[in-house]
């Protein structure tokens, strides 16, 4: 956790803060992104490929996340992400990516799911001494990758544009990350997300 202190939210701009921090999370986001980009690919089929890096990106690690959170709760616990919960879905990560794999997915599917897999791999290392924000990360991330995948007119890149802001500060609002932690946690997310999916799809 950065150095802003973590608030309760209790005042409407908080509760606004929380409902954006949680449908704009890097669980729904994982798990949204390789379906709309299969689908856009191919159809129903990409669609279907999708399911599985949108299982082993995000719901499998968050229902790991969580129960080891349960586990957790009456430790005291410093910052960031615990090491068993960044090593287990970086395994999951690489079983789905090796489904897409052996399946022959469609391209563009596979190098969604690569994408995610680059951001844990660098985001995590950074996390160990810096708290950057993995939502802020992952949300930079899913806009260039819906930017490179679709042909998005203005208003639509707006409307992205729009949406990464709102998380980023969402997580301002709420007092889990620092102004840097969120800037440099959506620029390190767009630049690996980017560069990565630009170069398998």
């Amino acid at each position: 956790m950065g150095a802003a202190t973590v608030m309760r939210p209790t005042s409407p701009p908080e509760l606004a803060a929380h409902l954006v921090s949680t449908l704009l999370a890097p669980v729904p986001l994982a798990a949204a992104l390789p379906i709309a980009i299969g689908w856009h690919a191919a159809g129903w089929y990409g669609g279907m490929w999708g399911v599985v890096p949108a299982v082993f990106t995000g719901i499998l690690p968050y229902l790991h996340a969580r129960r080891l959170r349960r586990a957790q709760a009456a430790t005291v616990q410093a910052g960031g992400k615990p090491p068993r919960q960044v090593a287990v879905a970086l395994v999951s990560l690489l079983i789905g990516v090796a489904a897409l794999v052996i399946g022959q997915a469609p391209r563009e599917v596979l190098a969604a799911d690569v994408a995610l897999l680059c951001i844990l791999l660098v985001t995590a290392p950074i996390t160990i001494r810096w708290d950057i924000s993995y939502h802020a990360a992952v949300a930079a991330g899913a806009v260039v990758v819906c930017c490179l995948a679709y042909t998005v007119p203005l208003p639509g890149v707006t409307a992205l544009i729009a949406g990464m802001v709102a998380v980023g500060w969402s997580r301002l609002r709420l007092g889990h990350h620092t102004t840097a932690e969120v800037v440099v946690g959506a620029l390190v997310g767009a630049a690996v997300c980017g560069l990565s999916f630009a170069f398998l799809a």
